[in-house]
């Protein structure tokens, strides 16, 4: 499994694990693509914004 360093972890929307035997294969992964496709069409939230 490669995860990302915590610098690359962004501040808004949702972290994901998706199981692809090669890290190559993301890019062609239908599970992948569904993923990303479904994030893409989510609105931007920032907790951090909204916190009292």
């Amino acid at each position: 499994m490669i995860l990302p360093a915590q610098s690359s972890v962004l501040s808004v929307g949702t972290q994901a694990s998706v199981a692809v035997a090669l890290h190559s294969w993301m890019l062609e992964s239908p599970r992948c693509l569904q993923r990303v496709s479904k994030a893409l069409r989510e609105p931007l939230v920032n907790p951090k914004l909204y916190a009292a």
